[in-house]
């Protein structure tokens, strides 16, 4: 694939500037040019300048990095995850790795990633501080254009199914106080904070059922039927008008009285209006967990 010098500057926060006056400092870059003179990168300089971009985020200096051959800057690289005591630090590797394994569709690389990152993280640290900052960089390239909606799908696929597979492995809880339905509005399908939640809550030892994306209001109604959950938890991760959201959610918590209603997604979409007393907003998972009174593991 070809990049633009804007697209290395999204994908490792390197300024364009920064990447040019390095290329004739340096020399460690060397764009290729179309038959009208304009530069453009391949797959070879992509991974040059993230693996740079981890060095430099490592305490490396750029007049060091220089002088590496590209094998030393992998083994650099390899030197510093093996030694990462901060999980700050880590977790910075592992995103670049990542980004690298969603561009090229290596399911292989991406195993390989994910699973130093639970060796050394744990699961809860690696979606946390290292999915999730991934899914929020290939996000916004996907948003501006920069990378295929097929390299987007590929990686989110690749989570979902570590998220259903850690779920899986969790024992249903024989007795809980709380009882969760979890689900997504009719026009949302971006579930992966959802499973999450669905994941601390199963984990807490919290009864859930989860509904997953794109759920009618009709099929909710029949669910706290049978049910009689004391919650129920839903993401707005799609940009919608506010008003939008608005109408949807108090038209939740007014069908559903006796409910406790939890809302994701958007802060705006909340501290923007007043909503009845039975709703609720959290930001992220350890706002979650404090809600519900979960180690914050």
């Amino acid at each position: 694939m070809s990049y633009s010098i804007k697209y290395l500057e999204t994908i490792s926060g390197i300024k364009a500037h920064t990447i040019r006056i390095w290329e004739k400092r340096y020399k460690m870059l060397k764009p290729n040019r179309t038959t009208t003179n304009i530069r453009y990168y391949d797959d070879f300089h992509l991974k040059k300048i993230l693996n740079v971009a981890t060095l430099l985020d490592s305490g490396y200096k750029i007049s060091r990095i220089a002088k590496f051959t590209d094998r030393e800057i992998r083994d650099e690289i390899k030197k510093c995850m093996d030694h990462a005591v901060d999980s700050h630090d880590l977790s910075s590797f592992l995103v670049s790795e990542l980004i690298i394994a969603a561009l090229n569709f290596d399911k292989i690389h991406f195993e390989k990633t994910f699973n130093t990152g639970i060796l050394k993280m744990g699961f809860h640290k690696t979606v946390e501080l290292v999915l999730f900052p991934t899914l929020k960089k290939i996000g916004a390239l996907w948003q501006s254009e920069e990378i295929s909606p097929a390299q987007e799908h590929f990686f989110s696929s690749m989570v979902k199914q570590k998220l259903f597979s850690a779920i899986d492995g969790i024992p249903e809880p024989e007795q809980s106080s709380k009882k969760c339905i979890l689900f997504l509005p009719e026009d949302e399908e971006h579930e992966i904070g959802l499973l999450y939640f669905n994941y601390i809550l199963l984990k807490g030892g919290i009864k859930t059922v989860y509904l997953g994306a794109r759920t009618p209001i009709q099929n909710i109604f029949e669910s706290v039927k049978i049910i009689r959950p004391s919650h129920l938890i839903f993401f707005v991760v799609k940009l919608l008008p506010i008003e939008q959201v608005e109408k949807y959610i108090k038209s939740v918590a007014k069908k559903f009285p006796e409910q406790k209603i939890i809302f994701c997604g958007n802060p705006e979409y909340y501290f923007a209006k007043k909503y009845p007393d039975n709703i609720s907003y959290l930001a992220g998972p350890n706002e979650a967990k404090k809600y519900f009174k979960l180690p914050l593991l």
